[in-house]
């Protein structure tokens, strides 16, 4: 399998292999975290989504406009398109544990322990 960082990172090594090389391309992705990768060249990209319109509830217009998307509208397009209740309020759960692991992750990768510390805090020794 692939993990979502390493997919993001090939994702974002391609999209700055493209932008060097002056290709002209189409890249679509639903991996958002390349949204904040300092990928070199980027300010030759173009950021477009799809359009969409929301009044009681979403409509795509297949259309293009300038920007990114960085919403997931997958619940919204699963309940639209009659995926079972249960399924969907089972699905909402498991995104909130998702992105609370997320976070977490992220607050270890800004604060990570050193090695000292997870001998004292693993087995109760002090380094």
């Amino acid at each position: 399998g692939t993990s979502p960082h390493d997919g993001t990172s090939i994702a974002a090594a391609v999209l700055e292999a493209m932008a060097e090389s002056q290709m002209s391309g189409i890249f679509a992705t639903h991996l958002h975290e390349i949204l904040h990768l300092p990928i070199q060249g980027s300010d030759q990209l173009r950021r477009k989504r799809m359009a969409f319109s929301e009044s009681n509830e979403i409509s795509w217009t297949y259309q293009i406009e300038d920007g990114v998307c960085e919403d997931s509208l997958a619940l919204v397009t699963a309940a639209k398109f009659g995926l079972p209740h249960q399924v969907l309020e089972r699905a909402k759960s498991f995104g909130t544990q998702l992105r609370s692991q997320t976070t977490a992750s992220s607050l270890d990768r800004q604060h990570p322990r050193s090695l000292a510390d997870t001998a004292t805090n693993d087995s109760g020794l002090h380094a």
